[in-house]
Protein backbone atom coordinates (compact mmCIF):
# COMPACT_ATOMS: atom_id res chain seq x y z
CA UNK A 1 0.00 0.00 0.00
CA UNK A 2 1.87 3.09 -1.23
CA UNK A 3 -0.79 5.59 -0.17
CA UNK A 4 -3.44 4.30 2.26
CA UNK A 5 -6.79 3.71 0.51
CA UNK A 6 -5.49 5.52 -2.61
CA UNK A 7 -2.53 3.83 -4.28
CA UNK A 8 -1.64 0.14 -4.23
CA UNK A 9 1.19 -1.77 -5.94
CA UNK A 10 1.16 -5.54 -6.49
CA UNK A 11 4.25 -7.47 -7.62
CA UNK A 12 4.46 -11.17 -8.31
CA UNK A 13 5.80 -13.87 -10.56
CA UNK A 14 5.12 -17.41 -11.68
CA UNK A 15 8.15 -19.75 -11.75
CA UNK A 16 7.77 -22.90 -13.81
CA UNK A 17 10.10 -25.67 -14.96
CA UNK A 18 9.27 -27.86 -17.94
CA UNK A 19 11.13 -30.60 -19.81
CA UNK A 20 11.20 -28.62 -23.10
CA UNK A 21 12.67 -25.20 -22.29
CA UNK A 22 13.75 -25.48 -18.65
CA UNK A 23 12.84 -22.64 -16.27
CA UNK A 24 10.36 -19.99 -17.36
CA UNK A 25 9.84 -16.79 -15.34
CA UNK A 26 6.53 -14.94 -15.76
CA UNK A 27 6.49 -11.74 -13.68
CA UNK A 28 3.71 -9.18 -13.31
CA UNK A 29 3.36 -5.69 -11.84
CA UNK A 30 -0.01 -4.03 -11.18
CA UNK A 31 -0.79 -0.52 -9.95
CA UNK A 32 -4.22 0.53 -8.63
CA UNK A 33 -5.19 4.16 -7.99
CA UNK A 34 -8.54 4.98 -6.33
CA UNK A 35 -8.97 8.77 -6.50
CA UNK A 36 -12.59 8.60 -5.26
CA UNK A 37 -14.84 5.84 -3.84
CA UNK A 38 -16.60 5.63 -7.23
CA UNK A 39 -13.54 5.65 -9.51
CA UNK A 40 -10.45 3.51 -9.97
CA UNK A 41 -7.61 3.49 -12.49
CA UNK A 42 -5.28 0.54 -12.91
CA UNK A 43 -2.25 -0.36 -15.00
CA UNK A 44 -0.45 -3.67 -15.48
CA UNK A 45 2.60 -5.13 -17.20
CA UNK A 46 3.04 -8.91 -17.41
CA UNK A 47 5.09 -11.55 -19.18
CA UNK A 48 3.61 -14.90 -20.19
CA UNK A 49 4.77 -17.88 -22.24
CA UNK A 50 3.31 -20.86 -24.06
CA UNK A 51 5.69 -23.75 -23.60
CA UNK A 52 6.21 -26.38 -26.32
CA UNK A 53 4.33 -29.67 -26.17
CA UNK A 54 4.93 -33.27 -27.23
CA UNK A 55 3.51 -32.74 -30.72
CA UNK A 56 6.11 -30.04 -31.43
CA UNK A 57 9.04 -32.00 -29.99
CA UNK A 58 8.25 -35.50 -31.24
CA UNK A 59 4.93 -35.53 -33.13
CA UNK A 60 4.53 -36.51 -36.78
CA UNK A 61 1.44 -36.38 -38.95
CA UNK A 62 0.67 -36.68 -42.66
CA UNK A 63 -2.07 -34.43 -44.06
CA UNK A 64 -4.27 -34.75 -47.11
CA UNK A 65 -3.40 -32.86 -50.27
CA UNK A 66 -5.09 -29.47 -50.63
CA UNK A 67 -6.33 -30.64 -54.05
CA UNK A 68 -6.95 -34.43 -54.10
CA UNK A 69 -4.51 -36.20 -56.40
CA UNK A 70 -2.40 -33.09 -57.02
CA UNK A 71 0.97 -32.32 -55.44
CA UNK A 72 2.75 -33.73 -52.42
CA UNK A 73 1.32 -34.84 -49.08
CA UNK A 74 2.33 -32.38 -46.32
CA UNK A 75 3.90 -34.08 -43.30
CA UNK A 76 4.61 -32.28 -40.02
CA UNK A 77 7.96 -33.11 -38.46
CA UNK A 78 9.18 -32.44 -34.91
CA UNK A 79 11.61 -29.71 -33.88
CA UNK A 80 13.56 -30.37 -30.69
CA UNK A 81 14.86 -26.77 -30.74
CA UNK A 82 11.40 -25.19 -30.63
CA UNK A 83 11.32 -22.59 -27.87
CA UNK A 84 8.50 -21.05 -25.86
CA UNK A 85 6.27 -18.42 -27.45
CA UNK A 86 6.52 -15.17 -25.47
CA UNK A 87 4.05 -12.40 -24.62
CA UNK A 88 4.58 -9.00 -23.02
CA UNK A 89 1.21 -7.53 -22.06
CA UNK A 90 0.61 -3.87 -21.19
CA UNK A 91 -2.85 -2.86 -19.96
CA UNK A 92 -4.58 0.28 -18.70
CA UNK A 93 -8.08 0.37 -17.22
CA UNK A 94 -10.67 2.76 -15.79
CA UNK A 95 -13.75 1.86 -13.73
CA UNK A 96 -16.43 4.37 -12.74
CA UNK A 97 -19.82 4.24 -11.04
CA UNK A 98 -21.44 7.64 -11.70
CA UNK A 99 -24.70 6.59 -10.00
CA UNK A 100 -25.70 3.59 -7.86
CA UNK A 101 -27.48 2.16 -10.93
CA UNK A 102 -24.80 2.69 -13.60
CA UNK A 103 -21.23 1.40 -13.82
CA UNK A 104 -18.71 1.27 -16.66
CA UNK A 105 -15.35 -0.43 -17.29
CA UNK A 106 -12.86 0.53 -19.99
CA UNK A 107 -9.67 -1.43 -20.66
CA UNK A 108 -6.94 -0.63 -23.20
CA UNK A 109 -4.31 -3.21 -24.10
CA UNK A 110 -1.15 -3.64 -26.15
CA UNK A 111 0.26 -7.16 -26.41
CA UNK A 112 3.64 -7.88 -27.98
CA UNK A 113 4.40 -11.46 -29.10
CA UNK A 114 7.73 -13.03 -30.05
CA UNK A 115 8.93 -16.47 -31.23
CA UNK A 116 5.46 -17.36 -32.52
CA UNK A 117 4.89 -20.80 -34.01
CA UNK A 118 4.82 -21.10 -37.79
CA UNK A 119 4.67 -24.31 -39.81
CA UNK A 120 7.41 -23.85 -42.41
CA UNK A 121 7.42 -25.93 -45.64
CA UNK A 122 10.74 -27.49 -46.65
CA UNK A 123 10.49 -27.76 -50.48
CA UNK A 124 14.18 -28.64 -50.80
CA UNK A 125 13.62 -31.72 -48.63
CA UNK A 126 10.75 -33.33 -50.58
CA UNK A 127 11.10 -37.12 -50.62
CA UNK A 128 9.31 -40.32 -51.60
CA UNK A 129 7.84 -42.37 -48.74
CA UNK A 130 9.27 -45.89 -49.26
CA UNK A 131 6.23 -47.49 -47.60
CA UNK A 132 3.48 -45.84 -49.65
CA UNK A 133 5.35 -44.40 -52.63
CA UNK A 134 3.74 -40.99 -51.96
CA UNK A 135 5.59 -37.74 -52.44
CA UNK A 136 6.05 -36.05 -49.04
CA UNK A 137 6.54 -32.33 -48.37
CA UNK A 138 8.12 -31.90 -44.89
CA UNK A 139 6.68 -29.20 -42.63
CA UNK A 140 8.67 -28.10 -39.57
CA UNK A 141 7.32 -25.95 -36.75
CA UNK A 142 9.61 -23.00 -36.07
CA UNK A 143 9.65 -19.80 -34.01
CA UNK A 144 9.53 -17.72 -37.16
CA UNK A 145 7.07 -14.91 -36.48
CA UNK A 146 6.36 -12.04 -34.12
CA UNK A 147 3.45 -9.66 -33.80
CA UNK A 148 1.33 -7.37 -31.73
CA UNK A 149 -2.31 -6.89 -30.84
CA UNK A 150 -3.91 -3.77 -29.45
CA UNK A 151 -7.40 -2.54 -28.79
CA UNK A 152 -10.03 -1.76 -26.20
CA UNK A 153 -12.87 -3.36 -24.25
CA UNK A 154 -15.83 -1.38 -22.89
CA UNK A 155 -18.56 -2.72 -20.62
CA UNK A 156 -21.56 -0.78 -19.24
CA UNK A 157 -24.12 -2.04 -16.71
CA UNK A 158 -27.41 -0.24 -16.03
CA UNK A 159 -29.94 -1.31 -13.40
CA UNK A 160 -32.82 0.62 -14.94
CA UNK A 161 -35.46 -0.59 -12.46
CA UNK A 162 -35.70 -3.27 -9.80
CA UNK A 163 -36.89 -5.71 -12.44
CA UNK A 164 -34.95 -4.60 -15.54
CA UNK A 165 -31.20 -4.42 -16.10
CA UNK A 166 -29.05 -3.93 -19.19
CA UNK A 167 -25.46 -5.02 -19.85
CA UNK A 168 -23.58 -4.00 -23.00
CA UNK A 169 -20.03 -4.86 -24.05
CA UNK A 170 -17.90 -3.75 -27.00
CA UNK A 171 -14.50 -5.08 -28.09
CA UNK A 172 -12.09 -3.60 -30.64
CA UNK A 173 -9.10 -5.71 -31.71
CA UNK A 174 -6.27 -5.02 -34.12
CA UNK A 175 -3.65 -7.69 -34.92
CA UNK A 176 -0.40 -7.31 -36.88
CA UNK A 177 1.81 -10.33 -37.55
CA UNK A 178 5.31 -10.20 -39.05
CA UNK A 179 6.62 -13.39 -40.63
CA UNK A 180 10.26 -14.12 -41.23
CA UNK A 181 11.55 -13.30 -44.71
CA UNK A 182 10.94 -16.10 -47.18
CA UNK A 183 7.77 -17.49 -45.56
CA UNK A 184 4.48 -17.50 -47.50
CA UNK A 185 1.84 -14.86 -46.78
CA UNK A 186 -0.45 -17.58 -45.38
CA UNK A 187 1.76 -17.58 -42.26
CA UNK A 188 0.04 -14.32 -41.29
CA UNK A 189 -3.47 -15.65 -41.93
CA UNK A 190 -4.28 -15.51 -38.21
CA UNK A 191 -4.62 -11.73 -38.55
CA UNK A 192 -8.04 -12.32 -40.08
CA UNK A 193 -9.17 -15.20 -37.87
CA UNK A 194 -10.34 -13.01 -34.96
CA UNK A 195 -13.11 -10.42 -35.40
CA UNK A 196 -11.99 -6.80 -35.29
CA UNK A 197 -15.23 -5.68 -33.64
CA UNK A 198 -17.75 -7.41 -31.39
CA UNK A 199 -20.81 -5.96 -29.68
CA UNK A 200 -23.08 -7.66 -27.17
CA UNK A 201 -26.33 -6.29 -25.72
CA UNK A 202 -28.02 -8.27 -22.93
CA UNK A 203 -31.26 -7.01 -21.37
CA UNK A 204 -32.77 -9.04 -18.51
CA UNK A 205 -36.15 -8.84 -16.80
CA UNK A 206 -37.48 -10.26 -13.52
CA UNK A 207 -41.16 -10.75 -14.33
CA UNK A 208 -44.09 -11.49 -11.99
CA UNK A 209 -44.69 -15.03 -10.69
CA UNK A 210 -40.95 -15.83 -10.45
CA UNK A 211 -40.36 -15.63 -14.20
CA UNK A 212 -37.10 -14.41 -15.77
CA UNK A 213 -36.50 -13.32 -19.37
CA UNK A 214 -32.98 -12.85 -20.81
CA UNK A 215 -32.09 -11.74 -24.34
CA UNK A 216 -28.56 -11.75 -25.78
CA UNK A 217 -27.91 -9.94 -29.05
CA UNK A 218 -24.45 -10.16 -30.66
CA UNK A 219 -22.74 -8.52 -33.59
CA UNK A 220 -19.52 -10.19 -34.81
CA UNK A 221 -17.32 -8.64 -37.51
CA UNK A 222 -16.22 -10.52 -40.61
CA UNK A 223 -13.31 -12.99 -40.64
CA UNK A 224 -11.01 -13.00 -43.65
CA UNK A 225 -8.16 -15.31 -42.59
CA UNK A 226 -9.50 -18.73 -43.56
CA UNK A 227 -8.69 -20.61 -46.79
CA UNK A 228 -6.98 -17.56 -48.34
CA UNK A 229 -7.48 -17.47 -52.08
CA UNK A 230 -10.05 -20.27 -52.00
CA UNK A 231 -13.81 -20.35 -52.31
CA UNK A 232 -15.66 -18.88 -49.37
CA UNK A 233 -12.51 -17.52 -47.73
CA UNK A 234 -14.37 -14.69 -45.94
CA UNK A 235 -16.85 -15.35 -43.13
CA UNK A 236 -19.37 -12.51 -43.37
CA UNK A 237 -20.28 -10.39 -40.35
CA UNK A 238 -23.43 -11.55 -38.63
CA UNK A 239 -25.97 -10.62 -35.96
CA UNK A 240 -27.46 -13.28 -33.69
CA UNK A 241 -30.05 -13.39 -30.95
CA UNK A 242 -30.45 -15.87 -28.08
CA UNK A 243 -33.34 -15.91 -25.60
CA UNK A 244 -33.98 -17.61 -22.27
CA UNK A 245 -37.29 -17.86 -20.39
CA UNK A 246 -37.10 -19.34 -16.89
CA UNK A 247 -39.78 -20.09 -14.33
CA UNK A 248 -38.77 -20.74 -10.74
CA UNK A 249 -41.75 -22.95 -9.98
CA UNK A 250 -40.52 -23.73 -6.49
CA UNK A 251 -37.51 -22.88 -4.40
CA UNK A 252 -35.64 -25.94 -5.69
CA UNK A 253 -37.29 -26.40 -9.13
CA UNK A 254 -36.60 -24.28 -12.24
CA UNK A 255 -38.00 -24.78 -15.76
CA UNK A 256 -36.22 -23.11 -18.69
CA UNK A 257 -36.84 -22.66 -22.41
CA UNK A 258 -33.83 -21.48 -24.45
CA UNK A 259 -33.60 -20.41 -28.10
CA UNK A 260 -30.29 -19.94 -29.93
CA UNK A 261 -29.48 -18.22 -33.23
CA UNK A 262 -33.09 -17.15 -33.60
CA UNK A 263 -32.63 -14.61 -36.41
CA UNK A 264 -31.78 -17.09 -39.18
CA UNK A 265 -31.88 -20.82 -39.85
CA UNK A 266 -28.08 -21.14 -40.07
CA UNK A 267 -24.93 -19.08 -40.67
CA UNK A 268 -21.14 -19.64 -40.68
CA UNK A 269 -19.10 -18.37 -37.75
CA UNK A 270 -15.62 -19.82 -38.38
CA UNK A 271 -13.66 -21.04 -41.37
CA UNK A 272 -11.44 -24.09 -41.73
CA UNK A 273 -7.70 -24.68 -41.86
CA UNK A 274 -5.67 -22.72 -44.38
CA UNK A 275 -4.08 -26.02 -45.41
CA UNK A 276 -7.01 -28.46 -45.36
CA UNK A 277 -9.97 -26.87 -47.16
CA UNK A 278 -12.81 -28.70 -45.42
CA UNK A 279 -16.44 -27.55 -45.75
CA UNK A 280 -17.43 -24.71 -43.43
CA UNK A 281 -19.71 -25.77 -40.57
CA UNK A 282 -22.73 -23.51 -39.92
CA UNK A 283 -24.47 -23.41 -36.51
CA UNK A 284 -28.23 -23.76 -36.88
CA UNK A 285 -31.16 -22.28 -35.04
CA UNK A 286 -31.94 -24.34 -31.96
CA UNK A 287 -34.44 -24.57 -29.13
CA UNK A 288 -34.14 -26.71 -26.01
CA UNK A 289 -35.73 -27.06 -22.60
CA UNK A 290 -34.06 -27.55 -19.23
CA UNK A 291 -35.29 -28.70 -15.84
CA UNK A 292 -33.19 -28.04 -12.73
CA UNK A 293 -34.08 -29.71 -9.43
CA UNK A 294 -31.94 -28.91 -6.38
CA UNK A 295 -32.01 -31.15 -3.33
Amino acid sequence: MLVPEKLELTLGTKLEHNDFTGFEVQPTARLLWTPTPRQSIWAAASRAVRTPNLSEESGRGTLLQSVPGVGAFPRTLPNTDFRAEELMAYELGYRVQPTPKVSADLALFNHEYDHLRVTVPQPAAVFIDPTTGATILPLVVQNAMKGETYGAELGVRWQATESWRLHTAYTLLRMNLHRRAGLPASAEAAEGQSPRQQLQVQPSWNLPRNVELDLVGRFVDELSGFNPGGAGDTIAAYVSLDARLAWHHRKNLTLELVGQNLLDSHHPEFGTSTRVKAPVAEPRRGVYGKVTWRF
